[in-house]
């Protein structure tokens, strides 16, 4: 489940992308991408996704174009 209330104003795109990882599990970047509509750029997703991460929303696991992002634990309670 996506959080619905931070410290910090999101912006729609950003609460879509916790929407999508809430509702999919693990995802990599182009997977999220393509469930959002409509698809922004990659390189938009990508800096969004560095946002919520260092908002300690998101984390990826991986490497590479094995990368996935998945929702904290602090940000599913």
């Amino acid at each position: 489940m996506a959080p619905t209330r931070v410290e910090t104003d999101l912006s729609p795109l950003q609460q879509e992308i916790l929407q999508v990882l809430g509702s999919g599990g693990p995802q990599s970047q182009s997977e999220i991408r393509s469930l959002l509509s409509p698809a922004p750029a990659r390189r938009t997703v990508q800096v969004n996704l560095s946002i919520l991460r260092s908002m300690g929303l998101v984390e990826m696991q991986g490497i590479g174009r094995g990368i996935r992002w998945y929702l904290t634990r602090r940000s599913s309670s």
